[in-house]
């Protein structure tokens, strides 16, 4: 699936496994997003843990994941007929 559809990589840290995956893996990285980098967008939401999230940890999932669905729908927008998993 990953080689025939844009991908959104979400990274946890610097490392950025989740893009480097997608690549080796032959797939493209439509939008690569740092968990790291809304934290410093929004350093109000400042999670206690990531095992386990306190209320801020998952009120800034939240707005990653409203972030990324403009993303998603931007893809969708320039991708005629491209269907999202």
């Amino acid at each position: 699936m990953v080689r025939r559809c844009p991908t959104i990589a979400i990274d946890g840290c610097k490392l950025a496994c989740a893009a480097t995956l997608v690549r080796q893996s032959g797939g493209s990285v439509a939008r690569q997003a740092a968990v790291l980098d809304a934290y410093r967008r929004h350093k109000e939401l400042k999670p206690d843990g990531i095992a386990e999230l306190n209320a801020q940890g998952k009120q800034l999932a939240r707005v990653m994941a409203e972030e990324l669905a403009l993303v998603v729908d931007a893809l969708g927008d320039a991708s005629p007929g491209v269907h999202h998993a």
